[in-house]
This record gives structure tokens, sequence and C-alpha cells, in this order.
């Protein structure tokens, strides 16, 4: 085994690990768990100190249903968002829309994205993609799905090809 603190910012981007290996209903249990269990509106409602806003942004990042692994890659790893509707506003009037329909209140798991009606098969998201505007519709559910996204080997390869054609 091993030992996790979520306390802990150095090692916040550790569940989203799973979905970068492949396994990312795996992220999307143990995100849920987290925000269950280390986040509370009480007296000591961070499980760790909140140096320079870490904690509440990884909790901002982790319930809208994307988090920023890699900054600089430009992309976001996708795990199940806590709520129905989120709404943000972009430059330009636009609207990044996310909508869930959950099977249950006990269901954490993706089933299938959809990106303006249309399937969307990746579990990672650009920050081009957001500031295009547009609806994401999840379907949420109680059963993990097989292990069949692309893991990290398709991350680092997409890096790798935007560094190489940014020098270029």
């Amino acid at each position: 085994g091993g030992h996790y603190w979520h306390g802990n910012e150095t090692d916040q981007q550790a569940p989203f690990m799973f979905a970068m290996a492949g396994d990312p209903s795996k992220t999307d249990k143990v995100t849920t768990e987290i925000i269950n269990t280390e986040y509370g509106t009480g007296p000591g409602g961070l499980s760790g100190n909140e140096d320079a806003g870490q904690m509440s942004a990884w909790l901002v990042f982790s319930m809208t249903g994307f988090y920023p692994v890699c900054p600089v890659s430009g992309e976001y790893v996708i795990t199940s968002p806590s709520f129905d509707n989120i709404e943000i506003k972009i430059p330009g009037n636009k609207y990044f829309t996310i909508r869930c329909n959950r099977k249950d209140k006990k269901s954490v798991y993706i089933e299938s994205i959809r990106r303006n009606g249309k399937r969307y098969d990746e579990r990672y998201l650009s920050h081009r993609e957001i500031l295009k505007g547009g609806t994401f519709t999840f379907s949420i559910t109680d059963k993990p799905l097989p292990v069949k996204y692309p893991g990290i080997l398709e991350l680092i390869h997409r890096i790798s090809y935007k560094k190489e054609k940014r020098g270029k």
C-alpha cells in the first residue's frame, strides 16, 4: 500500500493518475470520496493548510469535473462533476455549460459524455475547448466502466507533439 493525505497539497494530482493510467472510473470514485470526506462547511472544513488557495482550488476544479494535472499541457483530466448544472461565463459573452444526468444520488461514475449533443470519448478536455463554449452533458451511473480510455502514453504523446509543433 501507499499513503495519501489530501491536506498535503503536493500530491493532490494523485487521484487523477488513475484516469491517466487508463482507469477513469477509479478517478471518479476517489475524487468523490475526497470531496465528501475531506471538506466541510464547519470549523476544520479543510483537511490541510489553505496555502495560496490550493485546497479550495482543488475542490472547485474537482466538483466542476475537470482538473489541471499538468497545467502547462493546456489540458484537464475529466472526473465526475458534483453538480447537475454548471455554467461558466467565458470571454465573448459565451458559456461553458456542464450538465449531469444521474441514475441516482449515489451515482458517481461517468458512463458517457456528449459535447453539444455529439459523443465525446476523451477523458481529457483542452482549455481551447472550454474557451469555445458549448455544453458538455454527462451520463452518470452507479457502476464503474471497464477500462477503455487511452492512458498516460496517449497524453504524453499529445503533449510532446504540441511541444514539437510550437518549436517549429
